[in-house]
């Protein structure tokens, strides 16, 4: 058996809890790898950070249109992009 250890400033945290952060990982880890692949965040080469806080936000608002499409139509963000 592989043992887990959680590091947090959550101080009421107690094991009932603990039980829920691997799946709040892994959903935040499942939607971070979407809109990297979806809207190309990575791919945008920017200096300044103005432009690329604009450039985040716009493909943050371009994930959610996907996620709404497949939302309302079916399928997923990958069949609604093509």
């Amino acid at each position: 058996m592989q043992v887990e250890y959680w590091i947090t400033n959550y101080i009421p945290l107690n094991n009932e809890d603990g039980l829920v952060l691997p799946s709040t990982c892994g959903t935040i880890a499942y939607y971070h790898r979407e809109i990297l692949e979806l809207c190309g965040v990575e791919n945008y080469q920017a200096r300044k950070a103005i432009i690329q806080q604009n450039n985040i936000t716009l493909s943050l608002r371009a994930y959610l249109r996907l996620k709404g499409n497949n939302f309302l139509n079916g399928g997923t963000p990958y069949n609604a992009q093509w």
